[in-house]
């Protein structure tokens, strides 16, 4: 059997261990290091820092702006890098951990002083701005590896299932660190640990990060490929009906995320008023569970379809956060509806990446280009706006029933606006997500047939590849 063959007939070459190990640890620290300052920023600025609730939406507001346009421009430009030593993807990776944990550790030690309000508010604003723009341009490269790693849809999910299980493990932990020691606090005085502990994280997840990028592995024949114009990138993506569907049920999810890993600082300190050690359970639930379910979500999928699965995802979620309104309140009944919840974020978590692949693979038969960063910039200036308007509305929603930061103690109205606003805004918005993937058309026969096409391209121009550096060494 000739090599196109055999390329055709596996659709599944096989990625080492060491790679996917690496590209989950790479990920993981980018992730946590990330998700540690954008899930608690807003609670630090508000209740231990003191910022006024609507100074934090309006600069929530104000970054969504920029949040959003970033990202098809980063992603424009990474699609027309092309270095001979480094590829498009791993340089931003690489040259960029540094600064990612200085940015983090700039989150916690503002440059203003706290007790100026306006000065703290402006501060707040630029180190969003600032972070963001490092975090998006690694996050691209990152978001865009695992469909220029391979093909085959069965590897892409092995390289979620690594990705998704390591990072619960690295999420887990850098979650329960701040709720730990930034809730139930009553004089709003941070233990000193915490600090201590914030540059420790910034220091080992910046230093995976630069250490994993030698461990990853990009298809650099895709740097072959011409690139389309800004404006043409932008035309032609839109014109994609799969990517305009799911685009749609992605922007639901990133409100319901940015929902719970806002408001659970809250839920924890002001509705089932945990202590100690307590407070890390609720995080523990949701995360372990995601790690654990992780690895059922393959043979989900080999059953179902990454569809039907990813489906059964946001439904799963959806409902178990209208239980959670109802049976939340207690702290025994809430951690088994957050166990129950970790089975629908894992099975999202890990199907997200392989259908916004198969998307990208769709995009190649349109427009005969691989553009895996064009497609992550655009899903971002679709959905990342969710992260404003989640943080607006979670706090517009706790505002009107009374919440006062000032206090521990908070009213049973105020109790009430913070189980409102965590359950919600999530299965609101994932239900929704879950129905408009009813329209989605990349499944069945038809498209196994057309990844087979695919891959004899990704053979020829793999070939191509290989004469073209052939030449250059001559």
């Amino acid at each position: 059997m000739d090599s196109d063959a055999t390329r055709v007939n596996q659709l599944e070459e096989n990625i080492p261990a060491k790679m996917k190990f690496a590209y989950g640890s790479t990920n993981m620290s980018h992730f946590a290091l990330s998700n540690i300052a954008f899930t608690a920023i807003t609670f630090y600025y508000n209740v231990i820092l003191g910022l006024n609730a609507v100074l934090i939406g309006i600069g929530w507001l104000i970054f969504a702006i920029w949040n959003a346009l970033n990202d098809p421009l980063f992603g424009f430009l990474e699609d027309r890098t092309k270095t001979k030593k480094y590829g498009r993807r791993i340089p931003y990776i690489r040259f960029l951990a540094p600064f990612h944990g200085i940015l983090f550790l700039l989150v916690w030690f503002p440059l203003a002083d706290i007790n100026d309000e306006f000065a703290l508010f402006l501060n707040f604003l630029m180190i969003l701005l600032l972070y963001d723009t490092v975090v998006t341009l690694t996050s691209i490269a990152l978001y865009a590896l695992p469909a220029e790693m391979t093909l085959s849809p069965k590897e892409r999910s092995s390289i979620m299932v690594y990705d998704t299980i390591i990072g619960a493990v690295g999420s887990g932990i850098a979650f329960i660190i701040p709720v730990f020691l930034l809730t139930g606090i009553e004089d709003s005085l941070i233990d000193f640990n915490f600090y201590i502990i914030m540059i420790f994280l910034a220091i080992i997840f910046s230093l995976i990060m630069y250490v994993g990028s030698f461990f990853l592995k990009e298809n650099k024949y895709t740097m072959l490929d011409d690139t389309l114009g800004f404006k043409m990138s932008i035309q032609e993506t839109l014109k994609n009906k799969p990517f305009l569907i799911f685009i749609v049920s992605s922007f639901a999810f990133a409100i319901a995320m940015t929902t719970l890993t806002t408001a659970v600082f809250y839920y924890v300190d002001f509705v089932l008023r945990l202590n100690g050690i307590e407070t890390i359970f609720p995080i523990i639930a949701v995360y372990l569970s995601a790690m654990v379910f992780a690895a059922i979500v393959v043979p989900l999928v080999e059953k179902f379809g990454l569809k039907k699965t990813y489906m059964l995802g946001l439904t799963w979620a959806g409902l178990n956060f209208l239980l959670l309104l109802i049976m939340g309140w207690n702290f025994i009944l809430a951690l088994l509806l957050l166990i129950s919840l970790g089975f629908g974020i894992s099975i999202i978590f890990v199907t997200t990446p392989t259908i916004l692949a198969d998307i990208i693979d769709f995009d190649e038969t349109l427009t005969s280009k691989r553009r895996e960063t064009t497609y992550s910039g655009i899903s971002a200036l679709i959905t990342k706006p969710a992260v404003s308007l989640a943080n607006f509305l979670f706090l517009l929603i706790i505002t009107f029933y009374g919440f006062n930061p000032a206090i521990q103690n908070q009213s049973e109205s105020a109790r009430l606006g913070i189980m409102i606003a965590i359950t919600m805004i999530p299965a609101i918005f994932l239900l929704f997500g879950a129905f408009i993937m009813k329209f989605y058309p990349l499944e069945g026969s038809d498209w196994e047939k057309t990844k087979r096409e695919i891959a004899k391209v990704h053979t020829e121009k793999e070939k191509a590849f290989q004469n073209y550096l052939k030449e250059q060494t001559t």
